[in-house]
């Protein structure tokens, strides 16, 4: 396995390091340092791919940190899937998700999975759990260039005033 999905997926050796290390020792230095906004509504994660899935499990073991999170293609694995599940109230937390078309066979370091589906499947586990859910599904593949361009609408779904 590559170290990033030893730190970023929930099954890796380092995962509980990498997760402790941004939120107790990254994030109070940031504040310590710079003029930032504090509170866990004026915070926003976001990842791709298994930074989409890193930033839902910093907002689930830090809620406190953490109530928005921006997934792009998400690699919500099963270990992940089954985490989510098992919380009871995610009303609390607000996420945007967006997926490419293109990734229903994306070849990992663990192997090769549907992420339109993974998705989709995360995505029904967060709203039964009453969490804000805005997803999208575009023609898109498993590459920075998707990314890239719905970032801009990602961030403005959570600075814009609504």
């Amino acid at each position: 396995m590559s170290v990033r999905t030893q730190e970023y997926a929930p099954f890796g050796d380092r995962f509980k390091a990498y997760t402790a290390c941004f939120a107790e020792e990254i994030i109070p230095y940031i504040e310590e340092k710079y003029p930032v906004r504090r509170s866990p509504q004026e915070r926003i994660l976001a990842g791709d791919s298994l930074g989409g899935s890193v930033s839902l499990h910093l907002a689930l073991l830090y809620p406190d940190l953490f109530t928005r999170v921006i997934s792009m293609s998400g690699a919500f694995y099963s270990a992940s899937q089954e985490i989510y599940a098992a919380a009871e109230d995610l009303s609390w937390l607000s996420i945007w998700m967006i997926v490419g078309l293109q990734e229903t066979a994306f070849k990992a370091d663990t192997g090769t999975y549907d992420f339109v589906q993974l998705n989709r499947d995360t995505r029904e586990l967060l709203e039964k759990r009453g969490a804000l859910v805005s997803y999208q599904e575009k023609d898109g593949k498993h590459q920075w260039g998707f990314w890239q361009k719905e970032l801009p609408e990602a961030l403005l779904y959570f600075l814009q005033e609504r």
